[in-house]
């Protein structure tokens, strides 16, 4: 529950509650299993993401890929933070569903404090000066 807590404070409710429901997609696709029954209706539901830019880091599979594909569906600007950009087709898959603009894909490895510098300043002109 703290988790929970914390991580409301930094994202929407309607963002926070899209994440935690894509955990039984997210295990669906892993294994081969039928996914979720509810993750259509729900994704239906919530706003319009048009004009919104997002970030997303892991969004070459599971939780992050589930992530960036949704907000995608919905009209958002996705940024994808992946270790190693370019390796799957994760940007083609988001790129061939997205309603907004087409997804912009930077290499970054979190554990790296030179990789996550150059992805904030490889990020500062595409999130322009508001950024």
């Amino acid at each position: 529950a703290t988790a929970v807590m914390r991580a409301s404070l930094i994202f929407p409710a309607a963002v926070l509650g899209l994440i935690v429901s894509f955990t039984a997609l997210v295990g669906a696709m892993q294994t081969n299993a039928r996914p979720s029954v509810h993750y259509q209706s729900y994704l239906s539901e919530l706003p319009s993401m048009a004009g919104k830019t997002v970030v997303v880091t892991g969004a070459s599979r599971g939780l992050g890929y589930v992530t960036a594909i949704s907000l995608a569906k919905k009209g958002a600007r996705v940024i994808l933070l992946n270790r190693s950009p370019g390796s799957g087709s994760s940007l083609t898959e988001i790129a061939a569903v997205t309603t907004g603009p087409a997804p912009l894909e930077i290499g970054c490895d979190l554990q790296n404090f030179a990789d996550v510098r150059a992805a904030a300043s490889a990020l500062a002109p595409a999130l322009g000066s508001g950024g």
